[in-house]
């Protein structure tokens, strides 16, 4: 609940004892009120303040504390840099959190969907008459993960130059850092 500098100056006063010195604790001309009124001023600025901290303290509301929390998860890194915009640097320290803690399968597609692309994350061992693989260790220990064509791409081979957009160089960098220890990553 919002408070008004009068709310403030009536709670302090409800806080003082009743009797003869401080009688004039709710008479608006006295000089306990003005007082109190002065006071509540300062209340007032620190309640303020606290109702900004409580919005901006969680990574997913901030505005204000943007490069506090690019320093404290080191952003820029390998794979995420300092954007323009407050919406993308925002993005970035939600990818950044959500990175953190990849395990399932689930994980990494709900990485991606934070750039608005849907991967599909399957297990090698589930693709093995679709792709050669050396043994099935290999095929167990890795980790296909499909990342959908642009409408009318048929472009089908690999460069080591970037076109386009970066967000699929960003996602497959997230990946590669963050998969498990025994796990080749397969990107398609």
């Amino acid at each position: 609940m919002y408070k008004t500098k009068e709310d403030h100056a009536q709670s302090l006063a409800d806080y003082l004892p009743g009797g003869y010195t401080f009688e004039s604790k709710n008479v608006y001309n006295s000089n306990l009120r003005a007082l109190l009124r002065g006071l509540a001023s300062e209340l007032k600025i620190t309640q303020d303040y606290i109702t900004t901290f409580e919005h901006e303290y969680f990574p997913d509301t901030t505005t204000l504390f943007l490069s506090e929390w690019e320093s404290a998860l080191q952003i820029p890194d390998d794979c995420l840099i300092v954007e323009e915009t407050n919406e993308k640097r925002l993005r970035n320290i939600i990818v950044k959190l959500a990175n953190m803690n990849l395990q399932a399968k689930e994980d990494f597609v709900d990485l991606a969907a934070l750039f608005g692309i849907h991967v599909t994350v399957t297990p090698g061992a589930d693709l093995t008459g679709e792709i050669a693989f050396d043994s099935i260790t290999t095929a167990r220990n890795t980790i296909v993960i499909d990342f959908p064509l642009p409408p009318g791409n048929s472009f089908t081979y690999d460069f080591s130059i970037i076109f386009g957009d970066l967000t699929q160089s960003i996602i497959k960098c997230l990946f590669e850092k963050q998969r498990p220890a025994h796990a080749v990553l397969l990107f398609r």
